[in-house]
């Protein structure tokens, strides 16, 4: 999904009013949350498809859903649509500090987001191979866009993960 789900949970999970849960895909996700948002993604040539449904878990109704067809260079102004549509759908106050932290994103540059999602993915493995690996994503993301933080962010946790003995680093002995 592009990290289109993470960034939506992300996202609306910064504003005060709402209270974000991320569960599985499975069926028992209605019975954690009043309201749930699902949806789809369909890689169309150069464009994507964006299928989104809000529903209400108590009523089982279908409050809101929209199909958007974008080309992947919009697709995080489209992430920004969809998350106000969804605070607008539940009528939750936002204030003008969580409208603009909802509205800033991590990097305008697809290419760099997708070598920091290739990082994020290597990183959850905990192993010293794929930690390494992660680094190096990293790096691809900060060369292309060396004003992501996230990517930064990564990159550090990669070297903080370097000394734990879950990856199978050596210990130095004194």
């Amino acid at each position: 999904d592009l990290g289109i789900r993470s960034d939506l949970i992300n996202d609306l999970s910064k504003l005060s009013a709402l209270r974000v849960i991320h569960v599985s895909d499975s069926n028992d996700n209605e019975s954690f949350s009043r309201y749930l948002v699902t949806g789809d993604v369909q890689q169309v040539g150069h464009g994507l498809k964006l299928y989104v449904h809000l529903l209400d878990s108590e009523s089982r109704q279908q409050l809101w859903s929209e199909k958007y067809e974008i080309l992947l260079e919009s697709l995080f102004d489209v992430q920004q649509s969809i998350s106000e549509e969804i605070v607008r759908q539940l009528s939750v106050t936002v204030s003008t500090a969580e409208k603009q932290r909802l509205a800033k994103r991590y990097t305008r540059n697809l290419a760099a987001y997708e070598k920091f999602l290739s990082g994020q993915a290597q990183l959850l493995h905990r192993e010293k191979s794929a930690n390494e690996k992660a680094r190096e994503w990293y790096r691809l993301a900060i060369e292309i866009d060396p004003q992501f933080a996230r990517a930064y962010a990564g990159l550090a946790l990669s070297y903080a993960h370097q000394s734990t003995r879950r990856l199978g680093y050596a210990w130095a002995s004194a």
